[in-house]
């Protein structure tokens, strides 16, 4: 009997745990930032912006608060770059990415490049 009772409490525990998870609210909006694959993205420190590398659409660099597009980073000119990394330096000044054997550095306040490395 005390095997039973143990058992059906351990069971009722379970089942209050379980359905006091709640799935969280779906998103009240969206915004479409590449037409197809995604290959990374990451937010500066401060939250301000975030970059996003885009098989066919290159890089950009994006607003949070507006959601604006700020600028476009590719690693040719001319071509959409398939950029598979990004980091924000720590005072979101510049940040760097990568594609294939390319490394960019990129001023965060201008849109400028800063430095270009190649492999």
């Amino acid at each position: 009997l005390m095997q039973r009772h143990g058992h059906c409490l351990f069971v009722a525990f379970i089942v209050a745990i379980l359905s006091a998870c709640t799935p969280p609210d779906a998103p009240t909006s969206s915004y479409q930032v590449a037409n197809h694959s995604l290959l990374t993205a990451g937010f500066s420190s401060n939250g301000r912006v975030y970059f996003i590398g885009a098989m066919t659409d290159g890089g950009s660099l994006w607003d949070t608060k507006t959601q604006a597009r700020l600028y476009d980073w590719n690693h040719t000119k001319n071509e959409f770059s398939a950029i598979s990394a990004v980091s924000f330096s720590a005072n979101n000044r510049y940040a760097a990415t990568a594609s294939g054997k390319s490394l960019a550095l990129w001023n965060v306040g201008d849109g400028s490049p800063a430095r270009y490395w190649q492999a």
